[in-house]
């Protein structure tokens, strides 16, 4: 668990630190009227960060399943 979490950890830093998209989330986090006003489309960002949330809770949850060698559903 600790290799996927620092592999999805150093991932997650270079996306936002050097590619565009990852620059157009930060600008919306921090200030999504002037995101807006500077061109990036406010609602895709916001549905793209939504999306990676959940990507990274199933994560968590498949490693959690795979730790303990078993799942109950109130985990």
């Amino acid at each position: 668990p600790i290799l996927w979490t620092a592999a999805v950890a150093l991932a997650t830093a270079f996306v936002l630190k050097q590619t565009r998209l990852g620059m157009h989330l930060v600008f919306t986090g921090e200030a999504d009227e002037a995101a807006r006003l500077a061109g990036v489309k406010v609602k895709r960002m916001k549905v793209i960060a939504l999306a990676f949330a959940g990507l990274c809770a199933g994560l968590v949850g498949t490693l959690l399943a795979a730790t303990l060698n078993s799942a109950a559903p109130d985990m």
